[in-house]
């Protein structure tokens, strides 16, 4: 027993050296406690993962030209420590009760602009509707531009200046305007000029837009709930189907007939010139006027009815309301969530094909400049038939 116990000590003593060499006490430092090794723990910080939003947020920064990071940063401070100053001035894009407002696109395309404005004119730059309340529908970015009008500041009862009188204000330094402490704007027109938006992305400019537009502006979460309903409801996937949008160049042409007919299949062969010709990308269509959506789902060559070679989607089955033309007054914001829900289908297509007026190249610029066309333009738009 003993000479086996002799044999056996020399095993015992070589586990029991390995155990303690290798096992974590959790009562010694894992590290040494050298001046080395503590330099070296000191120097090394743990990368701690920032959350999602805030690192879309910082991305979404990046893009956008130095002078517009900074105008965000300096508006902040602004907002939250010298709204009050006798100093401070403010310039606000306005929609008066009783004035003319134009539509959605009228009202919104020329943001970028506007707060270019306001930045070369030392002001804080803010939005307030009063036909419908903007923020019903859209929100700041967290991080981003806030340009609500908080309580106090009055807007008048009609803008100091519009569309292009705004250039001349800009160019004179001795207007009067410039001494007025909250410079009232409405401007119906698009007044945006790439070359004011270059960054190493965009070397000239085009297609910034969709960058500085999407810091400015988000979905409230009621309506964003819409839209996410409206996409699932017909199988759309963003950034996997195309955009078409038809707009009667006058309001009293609203009729389905032979004119308008062929503009509408234009306007749906366009939109799948712009996907490459690509039957399995499905095509929305938006129009000013539901009939016409419903003639495309229900009565045209593109009806699923007739198994088209393309599919062809949309929504029926609501009143589409002109934003400035309201016959149901402009209280209630659930009135305008199917413009908006077309404007937003068209920002997450993959492209656009516009036609007449605004709001339909809007829609497109919202989503990038990259991929659009316009089928009241002479390009050439094969049969998506």
């Amino acid at each position: 027993m003993g000479r086996y116990l002799l044999h056996a000590f020399p095993i015992v003593v070589i586990v029991l050296v390995i155990f303690i060499c290798c096992y974590p006490n959790p009562y010694v430092p894992r590290f040494s406690s050298s001046p080395n090794s503590r330099r070296f723990l000191q120097s090394t910080p743990v990368k701690e993962k920032l959350p999602r939003n805030v690192r879309i947020l910082n991305k979404h920064r990046a893009a956008l030209p130095q002078w517009l990071r900074e105008y965000i940063d300096w508006h902040k401070l602004q907002r939250k420590y010298h709204l009050n100053d006798p100093s401070t001035k403010f310039l606000t894009v306005a929609c008066h009760a009783n004035g003319f407002c134009g539509g959605i696109g009228d009202r919104l395309t020329s943001i970028p602009y506007l707060v270019e404005v306001a930045n070369k004119t030392g002001r804080v730059f803010f939005i307030k509707w009063e036909k419908y309340n903007l923020e019903d529908f859209l929100q700041p970015v967290e991080g981003g531009l806030d340009w609500r009008l908080p309580d106090g500041i009055d807007i008048g009862s009609a803008p100091d200046a519009k569309s292009l009188e705004i250039r001349e204000i800009l160019n004179d330094p001795k207007h009067p305007l410039h001494s007025k402490k909250n410079l009232v704007l409405r401007t119906n027109v698009p007044m945006h000029n790439d070359l004011n938006y270059r960054t190493e992305q965009r070397p000239t400019g085009k297609g910034s837009y969709y960058n500085i537009m999407r810091i400015m502006f988000v979905p409230t979460s009621p309506l964003m709930k819409e839209i996410v309903s409206t996409r699932r409801a017909l199988g759309l996937v963003r950034k996997q189907y195309v955009a078409a949008h038809y707009r009667v160049l006058a309001d009293h042409h609203t009729e389905v007939n032979q004119k308008t007919i062929a503009e509408t299949h234009r306007a749906i062969d366009c939109a799948y010139k712009a996907s490459g010709q690509d039957k399995n990308i499905p095509i929305y269509f938006a129009a000013s006027k539901s009939k016409f959506v419903k003639y495309i789902l229900n009565d045209s060559p593109y009806a699923q009815s007739n198994k088209p070679a393309v599919k062809v989607v949309g929504v029926d089955n609501v009143q589409r309301i002109h934003s400035d033309q309201s016959f149901l007054g402009y209280g209630n914001p659930r009135d305008l969530y199917p413009a908006f829900i077309d404007l937003w289908m068209m920002k997450e297509s993959l492209c656009v094909s516009y036609g007449h007026l605004g709001f339909g190249k809007f829609g497109s610029s919202l989503g990038g400049e990259d991929c659009a066309n316009s089928h009241i333009s002479g390009i050439e738009c094969p049969s998506a038939l």
